[in-house]
């Protein structure tokens, strides 16, 4: 969070998990509006998706990403 390419991503995100019903839509809006992110949230995506997807679903983690995902 203290790198301020990634911190307002981060940030962005962290919002669409404190939400009451998280979303894909609100974290592919994330990856859109913060692109220079993308080497940091990529990682983050492919490590949820093999780490748990299940228990993650409802932010759909491995329709990012390193996995050939948007």
């Amino acid at each position: 969070m203290s790198n301020q390419t990634c911190q307002p991503w981060g940030e962005c995100a962290n919002a669409c998990i404190q939400a009451s019903q998280p979303s894909p839509g609100c974290f592919a809006a994330c990856d859109a509006k913060y692109p220079a992110a993308e080497p940091t949230y990529d990682p983050i995506y492919a490590c949820i998706c093999a780490s748990c997807s299940t228990e993650c679903a409802s932010m759909s983690p491995c329709a990012h990403g390193m996995d050939g995902g948007p």
